[in-house]
């Protein structure tokens, strides 16, 4: 593709992201905005999941080993198709201010990168990695936000969906996403200018995964005492002080 194309490509992802979060505030007019923001959300993650699934397991080449490498067609609408999403979605947290400067600059940062590989035409296939890891645990996160609004968050499903959440989420960003980073700036096939992008990515996604991880010891810590404190009443048949988990905290 030339230049011209990539543009392209990117503004008609642009529109087309814009288009369906239109269609879905004409077809659920009951739900807030930032429901059926989310609900793109989900939308984006699974196109952006099987693209990128095919771009690694299928097409090749494996980006573990071989990084920097020319970009494919499908690597470059994978990472197009998400340019004009985060474009999309960049734009509406600023305008209804619903994101805090993490994710602003995590969105800045994906947008940055994705350009950055489309315009050398290089590293496509460690790009649209990231992108499946980074993705693969969106659902799961956008559930949990479901499952709270409709008060669900003392439901079994809420409380599977959350541990999913937590350990794939530390699993994809601190296991696979070091082992990626990793062999790709010990090669010296890719660009500098694409390893420092990646090396910026990577400790904003720590960032990530240190608040999640933060929130996952206050949350289980208090459940388990709770857990002991409820055992030792069946066993003991006296009260006890027991902590309770605030919503918060779910």
């Amino acid at each position: 593709m030339s230049g011209m194309d990539e543009v392209t490509l990117v503004a008609m992802a642009g529109v087309v992201w814009g288009t369906i979060y239109g269609l879905l505030q004409y077809m659920m007019p009951r739900q807030s905005s930032e429901w059926n923001c989310r609900v793109l959300t989900v939308m984006h993650a699974a196109a952006s999941i099987l693209l990128s699934a095919w771009c690694v397991f299928i097409q090749g080449p494996w980006p573990f080993t071989s990084p920097g490498t020319p970009n494919t067609a499908l690597q470059v609408i994978t990472m197009g198709n998400s340019i004009g999403y985060f474009l999309f979605d960049i734009c509406w947290c600023v305008v209804l201010g619903s994101e805090g400067l993490v994710m602003l600059c995590h969105h800045l940062v994906s947008i940055l990168g994705l350009s950055w590989c489309l315009y050398i035409g290089e590293s496509g296939i460690e790009m649209v990695a990231t992108l499946f890891g980074a993705e693969l645990t969106n659902p799961m996160l956008q559930y949990r936000w479901f499952l709270r609004e409709t008060g669900r968050t003392k439901s079994r499903i809420y409380e599977i969906n959350n541990l999913a959440f937590v350990l794939s989420f530390a699993i994809l960003r601190s296991g696979f996403g070091t082992w990626l980073l990793c062999t790709h700036l010990t090669n010296d096939k890719p660009r500098m200018s694409v390893k420092c992008g990646a090396t910026s990515f990577y400790m904003i996604s720590q960032i990530f995964v240190i608040k999640i991880g933060v929130y996952a010891l206050r949350k289980y810590r208090v459940k388990f005492r709770l857990h002991l404190c409820e055992r030792n009443q069946r066993k003991l048949s006296r009260n006890c002080d027991c902590p309770t988990v605030s919503a918060k905290e779910e």
